[in-house]
């Protein structure tokens, strides 16, 4: 979550980003698989802003690690996404190659309602036309 705000800033900072994502997803205790679709803008300067629909999201969440409510012990999963370029790079809408994230978080409920989180990980994000790199 905090990298999906991170990247939506840094596009808002550029003239771009993607609105709310309506998100379909099936789930059980441990597993949670899930489809999200966007609506991106772009707004270069000197240029008219486009918007439309943006890159589409799948991704899965596996927790293979349960929190020990009673000790020390974190819930750990992994949460692979997959970024489809279904959005129109032409006009500032989408990436126009296939994304990978690949991140590792962690949780940790600490009492009277407070609950720690974080994570993170590796993208692999190439497209030589542009000089993306992983």
């Amino acid at each position: 979550m905090i990298d999906r705000a991170v990247r939506a800033w840094k596009g808002l900072k550029r003239g771009r980003g993607t609105g709310e994502k309506p998100r379909r997803h099936c789930s059980d205790r441990r597993r949670v698989a899930g489809v999200a679709a966007s609506i991106a803008f772009d707004s270069p300067a000197g240029a008219p802003a486009q918007w439309g629909y943006g890159d589409t999201e799948i991704a899965f969440k596996y927790r293979f690690v349960n929190e020990d409510e009673n000790g020390l012990r974190p819930m750990v999963g992994v949460f692979p996404t997959v970024e489809v370029p279904t959005g129109d790079q032409s006009l500032g809408l989408g990436a126009g190659h296939v994304g990978v994230f690949l991140p590792v978080w962690l949780q940790k409920s600490l009492g009277d309602g407070w609950l720690t989180y974080g994570g993170g990980g590796y993208w692999i994000n190439n497209d030589a036309s542009v000089g993306d790199k992983n």
